[in-house]
């Protein structure tokens, strides 16, 4: 894997938000173990993706659903001051994909994908970035 370009620093602060996030709710709700069992499955698990992309762009791109998905537990986590359990896996996994359409097409679901697109639309394409993705 090439040299960290400067350029991609806060790329990498954004993907650890919801991992930082968590961490101090494991710190105070479980001890400084579980904090240190996250923060290592974390490091070995972007050291895995990290071999597998070979370069900054791809794996800041394979890191994408994971920090969506982190976001929503960090959210879900602070929200409930519980971690998601078997309901939400129950709902999750007997939900269909006419539900998840139908969710995106009442008034919070659509406020949740304006607001993503409005953050993707804001968002400035970094200059490491701009080759990788087309744009000159």
């Amino acid at each position: 894997m090439e040299e960290f370009p400067q350029q991609a620093a806060p790329a990498f602060l954004v993907l650890w938000i919801p991992f930082g996030a968590l961490s101090i709710w494991l710190a105070r709700s479980q001890g400084l173990q579980s904090v240190s069992a996250l923060l290592a499955t974390i490091l070995l698990a972007m050291l895995v993706t990290a071999v597998c992309a070979r370069n900054w762009p791809r794996f800041f791109l394979l890191q994408f659903p994971i920090v969506l998905l982190s976001a929503a537990f960090a959210t879900y986590t602070f929200t409930y001051d519980s971690l998601p359990g078997d309901f939400i896996s129950y709902v999750l996994a007997t939900s269909s994909w006419q539900e998840f359409r139908g969710f995106f097409s009442i008034w919070p679901g659509q406020r949740l994908l304006l607001g993503a697109l409005a953050l993707s639309a804001a968002a400035p394409v970094m200059p490491a970035m701009r080759g990788f993705l087309g744009v000159r």
